[in-house]
């Protein structure tokens, strides 16, 4: 711990205490003054599609935080069933992954403890919302930080945006955010049912989009449709009587929801989206605040943990006086953003059947070009 800096100046300041924000608060806090600062009170909100693949393991060891998570008893991945490039359902089993089976999150729990993770390795996490980013003419960062109505000023020599999709910390600096084809998620919880025992994780293509359901930790189930954000029925499937009734045409859907429904369906975008710039002088992006994928790619939470570790190395080398560590970081952002999007492309070329139809005509890639595009990939490693 840095105790020659006066209280309110931090090495680090991270704006957002999600998996990103804390797995860098983590990295760093043992041997640096971190404030992590968050808008939420509570760890998480319930959301959708929390599933961490076993490749995670590995980060999690490197941040020290592998066996805690092993002891807290998420929920292994069961087998993942989908019709997607043809009607007839294909099982891939978790067992057969050479990184292991991965998990599906009790997010709340995940996150929280991480924050405490974070904070039991020195980090402090004051809860409120930033104003007023701007370089000092010491070329640290003045910032405020608004919480019950009273605001304090803090300075810091590197600021983080983790801050999720908004990107607002790094809006307000001056970068651009990037959208590509815009992705809606219409989804729904069901409450636990003692019949619902399926672990499978169900994936299937529809004309206008794809669907997805899994059983979340608590027993219920998460039902999500995802369809282009300018798709001309989307207001009608908000409605849950013609959700449920577009569910019940898919086979595999409606093998798993039965006959249960939902008072609401609610919405947010799911597209992935990237910063024009991940990082700048004296602050950079990680997490869904630097590359939010497209939920197909079921990368957002390892894409967090491993950002957030790469970010605190990057730091590590700003505050040793080696600033060039910046580019390297944006030049590897947009590295992984180009083979996502190779990635996306190739999954969305799929579903052979529905070529024609308008979402997927606006993502798939032409067939001359497949071969090419796997080969990029191979010579990649990926």
């Amino acid at each position: 711990m840095n105790t020659a800096i006066p209280p309110g100046h931090w090495d680090v300041a991270i704006i957002g205490a999600g998996p990103a924000g804390c797995a860098l608060a983590c990295a760093l806090a043992p041997g640096h003054r971190v404030l992590v600062v968050e808008r939420h009170v509570e760890a998480s909100r319930l959301r959708i599609g929390e599933s961490l693949p076993g490749a995670a393991l590995p980060i999690l060891a490197r941040l020290g935080l592998d066996a805690a998570f092993l002891q807290s008893g998420h929920t292994p991945r069961g087998a993942t069933v989908s019709a997607w490039d043809t009607a007839e359902p294909v099982w891939r089993d978790s067992l057969r992954d050479p990184a292991g089976t991965g998990w599906h999150l009790d997010r709340a729990r995940f996150d929280a403890q991480l924050r405490q993770a974070a904070a039991a390795r020195g980090a402090t996490l004051l809860h409120g919302a930033v104003q007023h980013v701007a370089r000092g003419s010491d070329r640290t960062w003045q910032f405020d930080v608004e919480s019950a109505g009273l605001a304090r000023r803090h300075s810091a020599q590197v600021v983080v945006d983790a801050g999720g999709r908004s990107s607002r910390l790094a809006r307000l600096l001056g970068a651009t955010r990037e959208e590509a084809e815009p992705v809606l998620c219409l989804h729904v919880f069901l409450q636990p049912h003692d019949d619902d025992r399926d672990q499978r994780t169900v994936i299937e293509a529809a004309p206008y989009g794809w669907w997805y359901s899994v059983r979340t930790p608590s027993g219920g189930r998460v039902v999500a449709l995802h369809v282009d954000a300018q798709d001309p029925h989307r207001r009608q499937w908000r409605d849950p009587g013609n959700f449920f009734a577009a569910a019940r045409q898919c086979p595999l859907v409606a093998g798993v929801i039965g006959a249960r429904t939902a008072p609401t369906v609610e919405v947010r975008p799911a597209g992935a989206s990237r910063l024009s710039e991940p990082a700048g002088t004296g602050w950079l992006a990680v997490g869904d605040a630097a590359v939010a994928f497209d939920p197909i790619a079921s990368q957002g939470l390892f894409h967090a943990l491993a950002s957030g570790h790469h970010g605190a190395q990057v730091i590590a080398d700003i505050l040793a006086g080696r600033p060039s560590a910046l580019v390297q970081y944006a030049r590897e952002t947009q590295a992984v953003w180009e083979r996502y999007r190779v990635h996306a492309a190739l999954t969305y070329s799929g579903p052979e059947r529905f070529r024609r139809h308008p979402f997927w005509a606006a993502r798939r890639v032409s067939h001359a070009t497949l071969p090419a595009q796997r080969a990029a990939l191979a010579q990649a490693g990926h």
